[in-house]
């Protein structure tokens, strides 16, 4: 779910823009919590997904503050490719990556120029491969080695399950 966490707040502080054609289900807040309050396991999911949230800003922060470009755009790629595969839509290390280069270097905090320059020094490395929209991680333990890549944050595990009689 997109924004999960504005379900408990009153005035929201941001915007969410999407990059490629979207079907958008709008569901309202107060239906949520009465969800959640009526379903114990469903509102430990949803509060699993704003930990996930949580764990990627983190991540972001150390990414935008602490690496360079060319760390920070494998760290991106990274990213795309660890959460593609968890939901199935990978394959070979390729993924689609329908989104411009002026949209990814303004994610990155860089020029478009730059992030253009640090493409073709990652290809040229033979990091990746790129093809119209589509990107393949080419060597992947070289990717991880750059941009310090661990996929922890993303908790591929899942929610810890609850014990026996702790409800949910």
């Amino acid at each position: 779910m997109v924004d999960l966490h504005s379900m408990l707040i009153v005035v929201a502080d941001h915007g969410i823009r999407a990059h490629t054609a979207t079907t958008i289900v709008s569901i309202a807040h107060n239906d949520l919590l009465a969800v959640a309050a009526r379903y114990p396991s469903l509102a430990r999911a949803f509060w699993f997904d704003t930990l996930i949230d949580a764990a990627i800003f983190r991540e972001w922060t150390v990414n935008v503050g602490r690496r360079n470009s060319r760390e920070r755009t494998a760290h991106l790629l990274l990213e795309f490719a660890s959460r593609f595969r968890m939901a199935g839509l990978m394959s070979d290390n390729s993924f689609d990556l329908p989104v411009s280069q002026a949209d990814l270097s303004d994610a990155l905090g860089i020029t478009a120029v730059h992030l253009n320059r640090t493409l073709q020094w990652m290809r040229g490395q033979r990091f990746i491969r790129t093809h119209s929209r589509s990107v393949t991680i080419e060597n992947w333990p070289g990717m991880v080695a750059l941009a310090g890549f661990d996929p922890v944050y993303l908790h591929p595990e899942g929610p810890r399950q609850p014990e026996r009689g702790e409800g949910g």
